[in-house]
């Protein structure tokens, strides 16, 4: 099978070649690092374009943006050493210490706390002769009444816990790009460290199907990420600075980490594997105007890789 744009074949379907659609990715990645110094140096003579970052930690606000994402990241073959990148665009809505993440855990304790009430207290079982016995012992009304108080109690406090964060990524070859799929991520909870900094832990999940086509030679990857993101948070001038490190379940499978030895890179040829890895990202955030939210991020997808990518938001903020 032969590069499609050369004229010399024709790709499986979904592979397209998106060159264009990175440049300007990258143009506007340079345009978002330089636009907090640039506007930084006004508003410290102005002094009303930045929000006080500590308010993207601590204040209710809910973000829709538009992102980009590229290099050679998580989401691309970078197991493989394929010399091409993924790059993905689509929709993003955050939200910090709001309805979502508060919603979903009081309701996941309220389950919990419904089936351990209605569970058997005790079961047990013997033989006697040819007959075998089993008695099982059920809680009684009192005693389920309170395992659900108790249910309530801990819905109640996850439902008003602070510092809670919903985050929701949708990738779309309709907008653009050569990856489908989601990204979520629901940080339960935080604490603060020193004056201003915080560490968020959550839990996140997500699914992606990246198709790139490059020199001639297909590669199809499929994300999955199901695990644990921890986060550090630092307000530093007009910025807020944050370092997170995403434990991954599926990059401890046998076939993510085999992948490698399937590697084949002929000309014309299309390799389609599983990946998933432990990535760290670096990250900068801004609130502008108060409505305005811009993000840059550097990222690896696992420390030893040696490989890089980026992403980039830009939306309103309400």
């Amino acid at each position: 099978m032969q590069d499609p744009v050369r004229g010399e074949g024709r790709a499986p379907p979904g592979l397209k070649r998106t060159s264009s659609l990175r440049g300007v990715a990258c143009l506007g990645l340079a345009a978002l690092l330089a636009l907090p110094s640039v506007v930084g140096a006004r508003s410290f003579q102005a002094g009303a374009l930045f929000e006080d970052p500590r308010s993207l930690l601590t204040n209710y606000s809910s973000t829709t943006s538009l992102f980009v994402a590229g290099g050679t990241g998580e989401m691309s073959g970078w197991r493989l050493g394929h010399p091409g990148a993924s790059f993905g665009m689509g929709v993003r809505y955050h939200e910090r210490n709001g309805f979502i993440t508060g919603t979903t855990m009081a309701l996941i304790q309220i389950f919990a706390g419904a089936m351990a009430s209605s569970a058997p207290k005790s079961s047990e079982t013997w033989t006697e002769g040819n007959y075998r016995y089993t008695r099982t012992t059920y809680r009684s009304e009192a005693e389920r009444q309170a395992i659900m108080a108790s249910a309530s109690s801990s819905a109640a406090q996850m439902f008003s816990s602070p510092n809670q964060s919903f985050d929701l990524e949708l990738y779309s070859r309709n907008v653009g790009g050569d990856v489908s799929g989601y990204r979520a991520t629901m940080m339960v909870g935080g604490f603060g460290v020193g004056t201003d900094s915080m560490v968020d832990l959550g839990f996140g999940f997500g699914s992606t199907t990246a198709a790139v086509a490059e020199d001639g030679r297909y590669l199809i990857t499929h994300w999955s990420y199901f695990g644990i993101p921890v986060r550090l948070s630092v307000p530093m001038g007009p910025l807020l600075l944050w370092a997170q490190f995403d434990w991954n379940w599926f990059g401890h499978t046998r076939e993510a980490r085999d992948d490698r030895d399937k590697a084949v890179f002929a000309p014309g040829s299309t390799t389609e594997l599983k990946t998933a890895g432990f990535p760290v990202r670096l990250g900068v955030s801004a609130a502008l105007l108060q409505r305005v939210y811009v993000e840059a991020v550097a990222l690896t997808p696992s420390l030893t890789s040696l490989e890089f990518g980026f992403t980039a938001a830009a939306g309103a903020r309400f």
